[in-house]
């Protein structure tokens, strides 16, 4: 069975995609052969043997070009003088960010009938927006501190009516990795918190930040109707949490199981069975909560780093990349909707006369 791994992208999470292909790759099952795509950060889809190398990332990356075929699951490999197809049975996600966690991907896997591995192109959408998710939980009456959203232009006048306090969390609607985040403590603060979101989204959140809180996630693994619970941790580090917190800095503190009351745990998973039945969520999903003075959901990340099975006990990475295989290639199986029916609307075409407009 081929499995398309398929990482990069165009995204400021590209490095951190790259990882986690590499880490899924070196993972996989070995009854499954490895097709890698590599996307490069202009957009460029990439395969070959020498993709499954980690030294080939420390410089410019070299593979063959390729593409799917239209309306197949034949992937289309340039050469010199010659175009290979390889069959793919699956294509197992590892993009975080733009257009490959966002539905961009999702949906040239659609249109090309190649069971994938993540959420659908509408979830993937949605929960790419942290406004659109905002609004989600807003409707399914899933608490969610209060905030307000626009571009650089109009979102000064929307905090002063909104009367947010500071300090107050700004950051770009579609950034994952908490890459573009800053804090502003004061209204001079807030122009430059806005000039750094800017720089990698037209659309800004901006949210109350919490003086007191704790930082809990959990992971989900959502296929055939039926929704398994990870462990919960709590993330402890000194001052945001954002990108240098996440990767970089080594004081960051990861406790797993999150010491929390059972009430808080049900609660957790209450809202995330919530929202994933009624966002048609699907695979690995982390769901992200502040713990303040009442429980809030922050953010959905349909393609976490690393697929986030560091959170599971009794899982082991090699078993959780089957099940999503084996989810991904059944729900493509069951997807047996009518496309086509019978009408005469095509009938007598030539019998239509064009519109004049005068």
């Amino acid at each position: 069975m081929n499995i398309a791994v398929i990482f990069g992208g165009e995204s400021v999470e590209h490095d951190v995609s790259v990882l986690t292909g590499l880490s899924v790759m070196k993972n996989l099952s070995k009854k499954y052969t490895i097709v890698p795509i590599y996307i490069t950060h202009s957009g460029i889809w990439l395969t070959g043997k020498a993709l499954l190398k980690n030294s080939i990332y420390e410089k410019q990356v070299q593979g063959n070009s390729c593409y799917f075929a239209n309306n197949s699951l034949e992937l289309c490999v340039k050469h010199w003088f010659k175009t290979t197809k390889v069959h793919i049975d699956c294509a197992l996600l590892c993009l975080h960010g733009g257009l490959g966690e966002g539905g961009g991907v999702q949906g040239v896997l659609e249109t090309n009938h190649v069971p994938y591995t993540s959420c659908g192109v509408g979830a993937s959408s949605v929960c790419m927006d942290k406004v659109f998710t905002k609004l989600i939980c807003r409707a399914l009456l899933i608490d969610i501190l209060p905030f307000v959203s626009g571009t650089k232009e109009s979102i000064k006048s929307k905090v002063a009516e909104n009367k947010l306090d500071y300090p107050l969390i700004v950051k770009p609607a579609h950034c994952g990795s908490s890459v573009g985040i800053s804090i502003a403590n004061n209204e001079a603060d807030l122009g430059k918190s806005l000039e750094l979101s800017c720089q990698f989204d037209d659309k800004i959140l901006i949210e109350p930040k919490l003086g007191n809180f704790r930082e809990l996630n959990i992971a989900v693994l959502v296929g055939n109707e039926k929704i398994e619970f990870s462990e919960i941790e709590e993330v402890i580090c000194e001052g945001i949490y954002d990108f240098e917190h996440k990767y970089k800095v080594s004081n960051t503190k990861r406790v797993v199981p999150a010491e929390i009351d059972e009430a808080i745990c049900a609660q957790i998973k209450h809202i995330v069975t919530l929202f994933c039945r009624e966002c048609d969520i699907f695979g690995a999903v982390r769901f992200d909560f502040l713990l303040g003075d009442k429980l809030y959901l922050n953010e959905v990340n349909t393609i976490p780093g690393n697929l986030a099975f560091y959170l599971w006990k009794n899982l082991s990475y090699t078993k959780l990349l089957s099940i999503l295989i084996e989810n991904a290639i059944r729900r493509k199986n069951n997807k047996n909707h009518i496309t086509q029916i019978k009408t005469n609307l095509l009938n007598n075409l030539d019998s239509i006369k064009p519109i004049c407009h005068k």
